[in-house]
């Protein structure tokens, strides 16, 4: 029982650290047309 609660709280910490780091390194390229913090919209073209 101990053994897993260890590894939970492992992976936990672990998971935690490497979003962490991927939140602080994270670079939108705005040149490229992306930029995954803008809201979601479709373009809807009827000819």
């Amino acid at each position: 029982m101990r053994s897993t609660i260890l590894i939970g709280l492992t992976f936990f910490v672990v998971a935690s650290g490497a979003w962490a780091v991927d939140l602080v390194s994270y670079h939108p390229q705005i040149d490229a047309g992306i930029d995954p913090l803008a809201p979601i919209s479709f373009k809807v073209s009827s000819n």
